[in-house]
């Protein structure tokens, strides 16, 4: 965390520029957490007569910098080009978690990239939304109240191995790898306990369970 990070008590909610999902947005904005916007993500909500909190990114896809001066918006201005604007929110944000859209969809090299980002920062702090997805870095050990016949995919960015209980087809005894066998499009049995015992690897779930997941994730 850098001596600049904007620090919150409560989860905020972080919008990116990829193509908006406006329902989505509505849904998330609604919550009354604290938007933060990376760097094009400002213009998604002020198209939604959203204010957001900050902005932060370098600034290069911003349509109108001074309209969101006069709105009294901080923008934090981060020139470096070795990481997303995605990865440069996420370093100057402290928070007990963050609802994450506008990061999927559009181009897929931005896609893989938030995959990227989203396994190298602290599991379980991230959920990112987009299309009929939640995406979240699977902390190493997690029980979900979920209702039998889930979709459940636990994608390995690294070699996994692991146990479970409450899944199709169990953990125990398989070795997922990115070059090799996959945990997509696994089946809940009921309620699920997954613990990852080596390796690092995203879960996906359907987005209707978001307050299950972030019930799990304690946030």
């Amino acid at each position: 965390m850098t001596d600049a990070a904007l620090a919150y008590s409560s989860p905020v909610v972080m919008i990116g520029g990829a193509p908006p999902e406006m329902a989505l947005i509505d849904r998330l904005c609604g919550m009354g957490l604290p938007l933060i916007a990376a760097d094009g993500g400002a213009d998604v909500l002020l198209q939604r007569e959203y204010r957001p909190d900050a902005v932060i990114g370098d600034l290069d896809s911003v349509r109108d910098p001074e309209q969101l001066r006069a709105l009294g918006v901080p923008l934090h201005h981060v020139a470096e080009q070795d990481t997303t604007d995605f990865e440069k929110c996420l370093a100057r944000v402290e928070a007990p978690g963050v609802l994450a859209t506008g990061f999927l969809g559009g181009r897929s090299d931005h896609t893989l990239a938030t995959m990227s980002v989203l396994a190298r920062f602290p599991a379980g702090r991230v959920i990112v939304l987009g299309g009929p997805d939640l995406i979240v870095h699977c902390p190493a050990r997690i029980a979900l109240d979920l209702p039998e016949g889930v979709r459940f995919s636990l994608y390995p960015m690294t070699r996994v191995r692991g146990h479970s209980s409450g899944l199709h087809w169990a953990l125990q005894d398989v070795t997922l790898d990115p070059l090799g066998l996959i945990g997509t499009s696994n089946v809940t049995l009921g309620p699920v306990e997954l613990e990852i015992t080596e390796g690092t690897a995203l879960l996906i779930l359907p987005m209707d369970h978001l307050n299950t997941l972030r019930k799990a994730l304690k946030w």
